[in-house]
């Protein structure tokens, strides 16, 4: 991960233990290695938006059934 991100790797254990936090640079860096927004890395948020651009029309039918279909069952498991 400290060669992907440029970084040495005290930083990068650093972090991982809370010592030390990343530069704004690296945290966007982070954001982008790991699709994620800064705000879910940063703690701010639980919602973990996936990117969608990359699939097909069909592909993106297929995932947003899926969800549908998780989305029901844990419907009816609160019941």
């Amino acid at each position: 991960m400290a060669a992907r991100l440029g970084i040495v790797g005290a930083s990068v254990s650093s972090y991982e233990k809370n010592k030390q936090y990343p530069s704004v640079e690296v945290l966007i860096q982070l954001c982008q290695t790991f699709d994620v927004s800064a705000d879910y890395l940063l703690g701010l948020s639980d919602d973990k938006n996936f990117n969608t651009s990359t699939l097909t029309e069909e592909q993106l039918q297929i995932v947003l059934r899926l969800i549908n279909e998780f989305e029901q069952s844990n419907v009816l498991k609160e019941r």
